[in-house]
């Protein structure tokens, strides 16, 4: 899956978290209207993004199109 990024303007950050996910968490059906990067700091992550696998480790990043559907398991979750 690759999407473009147009960069002939610096996006703005909205909104800066951080998450700790106990084994077995999950967050369902999130359609966002921004687009969203999720960094894993520790510990393994799933994700599906429009459909598509991706198994996210320590170190790992993904940017998440505005508007796709995002699941999210913790390790140990469904």
């Amino acid at each position: 899956m690759e999407y473009a990024v147009n960069l002939s303007y610096l996006p703005g950050v909205l909104l800066a978290g951080h998450s700790v996910c106990p084994s077995g968490w999950s967050l369902t059906g999130r359609r966002l209207e921004e687009a969203e990067i999720i960094v894993v700091y520790s510990g393994v992550l799933r994700c599906i993004v429009d459909g598509n696998p991706l198994f996210l480790r320590e170190g790992d990043a993904c940017l998440v199109p505005p508007h796709l559907p995002v699941d999210q398991y913790a390790e140990g979750g469904p």
